[in-house]
């Protein structure tokens, strides 16, 4: 996996972060970027990258995530947390952890629709019910009512079988 942790940012350098799941090995390489095009006094001038300074030190933790979406259906979808050690006194950059931080289900019960997301590591289950839900036939006279949404205990969620969870849910559902 690699990403580039300055993307966004109006610099001179690419910092550029390859991640070796398999050996747990970070690789930190710095990239310069082309040539910046500048308006100056006299029309377009080019700058020298080389001229802004060196490359930055970074240290503590970097936090990415993977977002995956069942491609089939687009109703089951996950973030994986991926945690990089870059401390500055480290003899090397580190994989520090790889964590399921959500996964979420959207299951439709007749006019109902079941939006169940579970939080890690809060462990909570979120819920929101939408009545009236029509798949194919929606149009403005439908009558959607959206509930807050409610939270409950860690719910484990069932993909092979949704409505196993709307179930468990919906026993609870009374006393929250």
């Amino acid at each position: 996996m690699e990403f580039n942790f300055s993307s966004n940012v109006d610099t001179e350098i690419d910092d550029i972060f390859t991640v070796n799941i398999i050996n747990n090995e970070v690789n930190y390489a710095p990239r310069r970027r082309d040539s910046q095009i500048g308006y100056g006094q006299y029309g377009i001038k080019r700058f020298n990258p080389s001229y802004f300074g060196g490359i930055k030190p970074y240290s503590g933790f970097i936090h990415e995530s993977i977002y995956l979406e069942c491609p089939k259906c687009a109703r089951f979808n996950y973030i994986i947390q991926i945690i990089i050690d870059i401390n500055e006194n480290a003899k090397r950059y580190r994989l520090a952890d790889i964590l399921l931080n959500s996964e979420h289900i959207s299951v439709v019960d007749g006019d109902d629709m079941y939006c169940i997301t579970n939080s890690y590591p809060p462990e909570v289950t979120e819920v929101r019910h939408r009545q009236g839900y029509h798949k194919f036939n929606w149009n403005e006279s439908s009558k959607i009512t959206d509930h807050q949404p409610i939270s409950l205990p860690l719910i484990p969620l069932n993909p092979q079988d949704p409505m196993q969870t709307v179930a468990r849910i919906k026993k609870l559902l009374p006393f929250s």
